[in-house]
């Protein structure tokens, strides 16, 4: 089976009272009607594949997704607009 990768790349982002800002790569594929689904995220030159989309939902002119990583979870917001992704939150277990 032959799956297409998207790379989308965002502008650096402090969120969450980073002390730097950090690059962070979406890598991802087509899913439900065809919206984005992550598949692999960067933070800068780390890593991190998706597991699992833990939980979804869609505001106006954004869209959030909960995800499970190697590293723990991860909420990453798009702009549905620009298509840029940023951390939004790092849930505590």
């Amino acid at each position: 089976m032959n799956t297409m990768m998207y790379v989308s790349y965002c502008q650096k982002t402090a969120s969450l009272g980073y002390r730097g800002a950090m690059d962070i790569h979406v890598e991802y594929e087509p899913g439900l009607a065809g919206e984005p689904e992550p598949a692999v995220v960067w933070f800068g030159s780390r890593r991190l594949t998706v597991h699992a989309i833990l939980d979804r939902w869609y505001g106006s002119g954004r869209s959030w997704w909960k995800l499970q990583t190697d590293d723990g979870s991860y909420v990453l917001r798009r702009d549905d607009d620009s298509g840029s992704w940023e951390l939004a939150a790092v849930p505590r277990s």
